[in-house]
């Protein structure tokens, strides 16, 4: 049986992804539907806590499948998932990775397969696809502590930085004192380069941490979604 994924790349219309903006050839219902399936996978598989209730994150899985989705074109490169503690940001972010990687495998496999009998420009679309859509998660913690995750979270075409806000502002290398996260968002935003954080920071709480001019430019650079409401965790 076919991967219904391979279906949906399949029946997609091509040039429908505005390239290096991070859509998908979905459309928002699609999207919807399959993220919210891979949250429900990883709540079923990593028994956590944290109990998604879709009651209150409706209206979030819709607007993170409008940012997802190539239907909607004028949406910002990168997304900002704020709010309380417990909210269900990092589950949406990690399903996103597990729904993007599952496309990505499946794209691949598609243009194997297919690939003898394909038009140059559905191959060239379908490469560019899997080079654009290359998506890693990392913590913020994580991607201050070492030159190795430094430079990964610089580069990674599509990138989750989750609990942004809780990592060390400035660093010292070599005696040197650094803002490995600011050169982070700055290095990122000057290429457009997608980037989803997750953080428990208000937007002026943001602003007060970093600064009014990384502020300026993530307002311009991100589509933010507010989680209200109390923890979900039980």
């Amino acid at each position: 049986m076919e991967n219904p994924i391979s279906t949906l790349i399949k029946q997609s219309p091509i040039k429908t992804i505005i390239f290096p903006t991070f859509k998908l050839p979905l459309s928002i219902e699609q999207c919807k539907s399959l993220l919210d399936g891979y949250l429900e996978k990883l709540v079923n598989l990593y028994k956590k806590a944290e109990v998604y209730d879709r009651t209150q994150n409706t209206a979030n899985i819709e607007l993170v499948a409008k940012w997802l989705s190539a239907e909607t074109n004028n949406t910002k490169p990168s997304l900002m998932l704020n709010g309380t503690v417990g909210r269900g940001k990092s589950t949406i972010a990690i399903a996103i990775k597990e729904m993007v990687a599952s496309m990505k495998s499946a794209n691949e496999q598609y243009l194997i397969r297919n690939r003898y009998k394909l038009p140059p420009e559905q191959i060239r679309y379908y490469e560019q696809w899997s080079r654009v859509h290359n998506i890693e998660y990392i913590s913020a913690y994580e991607a201050v502590a070492d030159d190795m995750s430094f430079a990964k979270a610089c580069n990674t075409p599509v990138l989750i930085i989750d609990d942004f806000g809780v990592e060390p502002l400035t660093v010292k290398t070599y005696g040197t004192t650094c803002t490995p996260i600011i050169e982070i968002i700055y290095k990122r935003y000057n290429k457009r380069m997608p980037t989803i954080f997750t953080t428990n920071l208000s937007p002026a709480k943001i602003s007060e941490r970093y600064g009014e001019r990384v502020w300026d430019r993530m307002k311009e650079w991100c589509n933010f979604i507010d989680f209200k409401g109390e923890s979900l965790r039980k």
